[in-house]
């Protein structure tokens, strides 16, 4: 049966701090919460907390809760937490795109964002061991029905260790730079609200200078990032940034270049800021190691000492024979934060602890200078742009798809896949589909052919011949394959490029500071008919001596480009939440151009709440020169529509 959504009704009880092992413990007037609009303090969160408890009710129930770094979604999530819901995180847009886990889990109640709690029957059809709290996926994004089942003492425990080596205090704010149904994600959120500190909701990515606007309004002590996030801070100018709240940046989600570690660790030294480079798996909730700062710069190839309370160890790999150095074996974890075990269906749910020791797959050494270093990995899973993938499960779904296919992982230093196929034809297919179930951007699969498969003596895949062979293909330089670009990779591109240059204007300045068009520079700024460029501008339609115009389906606006290029290099699209405009940019030799915070053609901007396109006004175009669609080499005039944010 299923319910009309519920949009829960603030309650008026008092708030008080959380119990001992509850996540909510800061003081009533302090503030836990903050975002571009307005603040929450821990009265008011808790407030919000209570409202969605009462409407899952008394009766334990499995909640399926698809996230975004929003108000619903963390006090939904703790709403579940504590009242001994188990929730099931999901990222934006799982529920439509694995549409098989709902059929698995059947959950009791489902929440989305925007759309509230949604109980699909009255009380719960599942068998729920006392100790479940938290259900999260451990193949990134690949939609596998294998999740780990975490307790409400994994949570907590591993909350507190973070907390205590961190040094967390209630002045702390904490940037929400990662998804909160990632295991390291959830973890910020739940250490900095264990600590009575405020977590920074935003959904802006690091490239975005509306990011570091709102990290400098809100006063942010702290971002964590994965290795990915730290090459796109390089591209954004990074270093050039002054936060002078900033007071420790967090690293984990995969290895991340020692040079860069080192980099980072001097770069803190001078700007005032520490840099935590910890490991983890979501099967031990989050952390099991970090590294201390003032190491960083020393050994940057350590993953550290394990967290308070938990311990490492190395075990012999009896199937890696002769092979492996002296010292080197699989890391094996203990700690109150070892997840109970896996669930493959909700059969699992009823089951307690299963395990109670994580055997990590990865290969690592103890130093004699007392700190653990991964040296390998020994299982087929492979971490990608922060996401820890099945890769047995990716080649599953090529397979059901009709394409036989080896995956492997490229070399350390790359975010790759490397996919291995029989035939060229449909490669391109091949790269959307894998992309499509891993999350990954398009550029991050590289296809390949090969004669035939290696397989080992014993006819097994040899997965290792074709890592030697994707490691001769994708040099540590790590060059993009040349993957047809999308609106999400062509507006992050845009963000990095526009948020190197300086703003140096805004609406209404004069106008010697805003864009020209010619020879020099492109026509920038929104320029949009009343209902399209017409179909003329959809050929080799030109400003005399300047730019080409074109018609963006995905921007929904007419687009500037260069001769050679195309109107998904120069245009970004709305957001979808947003007014279905868009804009294009450029530099100029003496100006650059910056769309201001929130406004519906800036990359990554908040959606407005009017969904109303900036101001425009009506001008006259200049010559229009170059062939045209019924009337080829004349010359024409136009009326376009110029919005006003251009500066």
């Amino acid at each position: 049966m299923t319910l009309t959504p519920t949009l829960p009704r603030p309650a008026r009880a008092p708030y008080l701090p959380g119990s001992r092992d509850g996540l909510l413990q800061g003081e009533p007037g302090d503030t836990a919460l903050v975002s571009a609009a307005r603040t929450w303090t821990y009265a008011e969160l808790g407030r919000e907390v209570a409202a969605r408890g009462a409407v899952l009710g008394a009766t334990r129930r499995l909640v399926m809760l698809e996230c975004a770094n929003d108000l619903d979604t963390v006090a939904t999530y703790l709403a579940a937490f504590a009242g001994g819901h188990p929730v099931l995180l999901l990222g934006p847009g799982d529920l439509e795109r694995h549409p098989g886990l709902v059929e698995r889990y059947d959950p009791d109640v489902v929440a989305t964002p925007g759309v509230g709690l949604v109980a699909r029957r009255p009380g719960t059809v599942h068998d729920l061991h006392p100790d479940l709290a938290v259900l999260l996926a451990t193949s990134g994004s690949t939609g596998s029905p294998k999740l780990v089942r975490l307790s409400r003492d994994n949570v907590v425990a591993n909350a507190d260790s973070i907390r205590t080596y961190l040094g967390l205090t209630p002045a702390d704010r904490a940037m929400t730079s990662l998804p909160l149904q990632y295991c390291y994600g959830l973890s910020v959120l739940n250490s900095h609200l264990r600590a009575g500190a405020a977590v920074v909701l935003t959904h802006l990515s690091v490239v975005d200078q509306c990011f570091w606007d709102l990290a400098r309004s809100a006063g942010a002590t702290s971002f964590a990032g994965v290795p990915y996030t730290f090459d796109l801070l390089d591209r954004s100018g990074f270093a050039e940034r002054r936060l002078p709240t900033l007071r420790f940046v967090t690293q984990a989600g995969g290895r991340m270049r020692p040079e860069q570690v080192e980099r980072y660790a001097r770069r803190g030294r001078e700007q005032g800021f520490e840099l935590f480079v910890m490991y983890g798996q979501t099967e031990a909730t989050a952390r099991m190691s970090y590294l201390p700062p003032h190491l960083a710069d020393r050994h940057p190839d350590a993953i550290g000492v394990p967290v308070p309370g938990g311990h490492l160890r190395v075990e012999p790999v009896p199937q890696a024979g002769a092979g492996l150095p002296e010292g080197v074996g699989e890391l094996v974890y203990t700690g109150r934060n070892v997840m109970l075990g896996y669930a493959e269906g909700p059969q699992d749910l009823a089951l307690g602890a299963t395990v109670e020791e994580l055997r990590t797959g990865d290969l690592g050494r103890l130093g004699d200078d007392g700190l653990w270093r991964v040296v390998g990995r020994l299982s087929r899973f492979a971490k990608v742009y922060g996401l820890r993938l099945d890769l047995d499960r990716v080649e599953a779904s090529l397979r059901e798809a009709g394409h036989e296919a080896r995956v492997v992982a490229a070399p350390d230093d790359v975010d790759r896949l490397v996919v291995f196929r029989l035939r060229s034809r449909g490669s391109d297919r091949v790269r959307d589909l894998v992309a499509e179930t891993t999350g990954l951007p398009p550029g991050a699969v590289r296809v390949e052919r090969v004669d035939s498969f290696p397989t080992t003596p014993n006819g097994k895949p040899d997965h290792a011949a074709l890592g030697e062979h994707a490691r001769l293909l994708v040099p540590a330089a790590g060059r993009p394959s040349e993957a047809p670009p999308t609106a999400a990779s062509v507006r992050d591109l845009l963000a990095v490029v526009v948020a190197r240059f300086p703003r140096t204007g805004i609406a209404g300045a004069p106008a010697t500071s805003r864009p020209r068009h010619g020879p020099r520079g492109v026509m920038a700024g929104c320029r949009t008919r009343s209902r399209r460029c017409s179909a003329r501008s959809r050929s080799s339609l030109s400003w005399s001596r300047t730019a080409t115009w074109c018609w963006s389906p995905a921007a929904h606006t007419c687009c500037s480009r260069w001769p050679g290029t195309t109107c998904r290099a120069s245009c970004w699209p709305a957001r979808r939440a947003g007014s279905g405009s868009g804009g294009c940019w450029a530099r100029w030799p003496r100006s650059s151009y910056r769309p201001p915070c929130g406004s519906p053609a800036s990359p990554r901007s908040p959606a407005s709440t009017s969904g109303a396109p900036p101001s425009c006004s009506t001008r006259s175009s200049g010559p229009i020169t170059g062939p045209t669609t019924g009337s080829s080499g004349s010359s024409r005039r136009s009326r376009w529509r110029s919005c006003s944010w251009w500066v």
